[in-house]
């Protein structure tokens, strides 16, 4: 499981560094964000009134729309494997593909919705495997390319839902104006 977790972050750092980001460098190409990456850490959740250890999850946001204050478009969210606390269900894992929509307050601040269909990829005889999947949260931008988001996201399936806290660090990448 660690060294699954090693990969996942080793991964993100080399792709997140060895991209070439030019809206921050000193050519006259400014660019506008196309899509978004994101490392993100929880805290243990809560999943059929049992406690779930903390872990990692990875996602990629592609913009379709973008406003001067609004951006929406699809998204890809995968958890990786956890444990209950109580180690009654090992190795429980979500796939979502959600719908976001990102308002922008200032030029540092903006807020997130997230709504999708998640999948649990664990084979539970006591658990329908599929649902609804839904977050909110706040986004600080560090930079062109990085920012800080936090938010609440919770997964469903059968009527039980598996929320949890959430602190991501995202990159941003950009195109090149025409």
């Amino acid at each position: 499981m660690k060294k699954t977790y090693i990969y996942i972050i080793t991964c993100f750092i080399g792709f997140c560094f060895g991209h070439p980001d030019v809206s921050e460098s000193n050519s006259a190409y400014k660019g506008k964000t196309t899509s978004i990456l994101r490392l993100s850490l929880d805290g243990s959740g809560i999943y059929n009134n049992n406690k779930v250890k903390s872990g990692v999850s990875f996602g990629f946001d592609k913009i379709l729309y973008k406003q001067d204050n609004v951006i929406t478009g699809i998204g890809f969210e995968n958890l990786i494997g956890r444990d209950l606390k109580n180690n009654s269900i090992q190795d429980i894992k979500f796939d979502s593909i959600y719908f976001f929509f990102r308002f922008m307050y200032e030029k540092k601040w903006a807020s997130y919705l997230r709504l999708g269909y998640n999948i649990l990829d664990k084979d539970i005889n006591q658990f329908n495997s599929s649902g609804f999947m839904w977050a909110f949260g706040v986004d600080y931008k560090l930079s062109h390319s990085w920012h800080l988001e936090s938010g609440y996201h919770v997964f469903s399936t059968e009527n039980i839902d598996y929320s949890r806290v959430v602190i991501s660090i995202a990159r941003h990448f950009k195109t090149r104006n025409d």
